[in-house]
Order: structure tokens, then sequence, then C-alpha cells
């Protein structure tokens, strides 16, 4: 999951934010964030040794062309105003390799807006229909208790689904899956060479 947020995330938050990651922490879940003030460190309090940290210089060619891509501004977005920090965003919701997004994200933003570098990230998450959750959102607790639910129906399903084998040229082999919650969805994991469609559209 992702576990970001504003940089002027309230203070009472930081117990709650705490508290979440040491939770999903428990669960198995590690916890991708950007180590910036506010919300990120919050989250990261409570991960332990579970987490995938990602800042400005782990963009990449990649992540600033799918940044600029998805940005609201577009080409217009360069170094001088954040590219490389909205760039960073793209592995925090899709991973180091750009192949493995995460089940979730929690967030917290002003009134529960799309404001600041967290809005990169909730458009990316949204473009692939991986729930947000906002923690400015009075329900937020619910929403996330649904999907962690769906979750661990898809995590009893993929065990099942594991143990099938099938025969192909007389050899019989276990493919390797990953799964989306929303729904029975498997895609293989052996992905050809990343495109920007491949991870956002």
């Amino acid at each position: 999951y992702a576990g970001i947020g504003s940089k002027k995330t309230p203070i009472e938050f930081k117990s709650i934010m705490k508290a979440l990651a040491e939770e999903l922490a428990g669960k198995g879940y590690t916890l991708r964030s950007g180590a910036a003030k506010g919300a990120d460190t919050f989250f990261e309090s409570g991960a332990g040794k579970k987490k995938e940290i990602f800042t400005s210089k782990d963009a990449d060619r990649i992540t600033k062309i799918i940044a600029k891509e998805i940005h609201p501004i577009g080409q217009r977005l360069i170094e001088r105003n954040g590219l490389s920090l909205h760039a960073r965003n793209t592995k925090q919701v899709f991973g180091e390799n750009l192949d493995t997004p995460v089940d979730f994200v929690l967030a917290w933003t002003p009134g529960g807006a799309k404001v600041g570098g967290t809005a990169q990230a909730i458009r990316l998450a949204e473009r692939k229909g991986i729930p947000v959750i906002n923690l400015a959102d009075p329900n937020w607790r619910s929403q996330l208790d649904k999907v962690l639910e769906k979750a661990e129906k898809a995590q009893t399903i993929k065990e099942r689904l594991q143990g099938w084998t099938w025969r192909r040229g007389g050899n019989l082999f276990i493919d390797d899956f990953k799964y989306w919650i929303g729904g029975v969805r498997a895609i293989i994991l052996k992905m050809p060479e990343t495109t920007i469609s491949k991870i956002i559209d």
C-alpha cells in the first residue's frame, strides 16, 4: 500500500497513521512512501522494516514521461516546478520496476482534495482502479476495512490458484501471477518492457 499525504497533515493524525502502519505491517503489508514531512513520515514511523521509500533521486526517464502524461500541466512540468518529485510518485504506486501496483492508497489531503504531489499519486491510482482512501473523509475506516476484506478473499483465491498446474509441451508448470484486489483478475508477471500505456491505461 502507499501511505502518503500533505506535508501539512495535522499532527493529530501522526498517531493514527503510525498505528495504521503498524496494523498493516502486522498483516504483511509493505508501506510505500516518499520520506516527506507530514503524512509520509507519520506512516513511516510505524512501518518498521516493511517499507519502500522513494524520493526524487529515484525518478528516472520513464517515470518522468509518465509524470508529464498524468499531470495537469503536461509538458510544462519541469525540474524547477517539481518534475522529479512528481515522477517518484509513480514508483510509490507501481513499485521500483513499475510492475507491482499497490493494493490501495492511504492519504490525507486538506478537505480530501486532490492537491500537491499527493494528487499525482491519487491520479495514477485512480487511472488503474486502485482504491484511494483519504483520511480526511470521516468514513475512512469503514472504507479501509472493506478493502482489506476484499484483499483477504483475493489472497485465499491466489493460494488456491497457486496449487493449479497446467500441461504445456509435456511439462507441468505453475505460472506466476499477480492479483488485483478489485475483482478476481490475474495478470502474468513476466511483462514486456514497460510502456506508458501498460502503466496508466
